[in-house]
């Protein structure tokens, strides 16, 4: 028995396909990622004033800048005001967008969801972290509440694949959520990871 859903009820047989893009997920988006730019303005805004005093001309070698861009208390600044940005954004506006995105009807049934690379991956992140808000009133997590929150996509992936429950969806919903949950590992990563100098 296949598990998915088409798009003529009447139609049980061949792979799951994913319901056509309409203007309420257009709107949808388009608020999402109003909201999202509009908490990264600032930080855009500090990268582009910092970006416009590099003294281009002394940067002859990739250390050169590395020491610059990573030393600099204006670049660290920059990095950790747009770095919170688009951590915050991902997890409060893109997230619950794409899933309820995701919960639109026509859509599959929920067993079905969960094994789709693009919903586990978003949905992973915010149990994880959401749950740890509920307890960190008692718990004080630091950085390993984050860490739990980003290592729980690519976790969620690997358990997908060890147990053969890996069943993305043609279309442009589980893409979207794969480029969601994406765009969170990575600049978490760089959040946690790339050491920066921030003005005292």
């Amino acid at each position: 028995m296949l598990i998915g859903f088409t798009t003529n009820p009447e139609d049980s047989i061949g792979p799951p396909r994913c319901r056509r893009f309409t203007l309420g997920d257009g709107m949808i988006l388009i608020v999402a990622f109003a909201l999202w730019l509009a908490l990264a303005r600032s930080g855009l805004v500090m990268l582009f004033d910092a970006a416009r005093k590099i003294p281009i001309a002394r940067l002859l070698t990739w250390e050169d800048w590395q020491v610059y861009l990573f030393g600099t208390p204006a670049w660290g600044a920059a990095f950790l005001t747009f770095g919170n940005a688009l951590l915050l954004g991902s997890f409060t506006f893109l997230h619950p967008a794409f899933v309820i995105l995701r919960l639109r009807r026509p859509r599959p049934p929920l067993r079905a969801l969960i094994r789709q690379p693009g919903f586990a991956g978003c949905a992973a992140p915010m149990v994880v972290l959401l749950a740890l808000m509920v307890i960190s009133p008692v718990i004080y997590f630091g950085n390993i509440g984050l860490w739990a929150g980003v290592l729980a996509t690519p976790l969620t992936w690997i358990l997908l694949t060890v147990t053969r429950s890996w069943a993305p969806e043609p279309g442009w919903i589980d893409r979207l959520g794969w480029n969601i949950a994406i765009l969170w590992v990575i600049s978490a990563m760089l959040f946690l990871l790339v050491p920066v100098t921030v003005p005292m």
